[in-house]
């Protein structure tokens, strides 16, 4: 599952990670956002991979992956009202 978001959000996680934390060293993403952007990203993905783990390993309940994106993209648009600037928050927030 974890796999899939990662898919789906554009940022294919690589074979070659020993440890999560190498993907704040990751130079290779198809991205241009700044590392504060992209560490807010990891973080909030890593988050919801995780809680979608504990409703499936505790409550027995499936989350889809795209649900997974979902909430993703719904943390991420309540963390950008939180930024100092509208630059800031643009970055967080997908263009529609």
């Amino acid at each position: 599952m974890a796999i899939r978001v990662w898919h789906a959000i554009g940022w294919i996680a690589t074979p070659h990670l020993l440890s999560y934390h190498d993907l704040w060293t990751l130079d290779d993403l198809p991205d241009s956002t700044t590392p504060a952007v992209r560490s807010t990203i990891i973080t909030d993905v890593l988050w919801n991979i995780w809680k979608t783990r504990n409703a499936l390993v505790f409550n027995g309940l499936y989350i889809t992956a795209s649900a997974t994106v979902r909430n993703v993209a719904a943390n991420l648009r309540l963390w950008a009202y939180r930024c100092m600037s509208h630059v800031d928050s643009s970055f967080l927030l997908p263009v529609h």
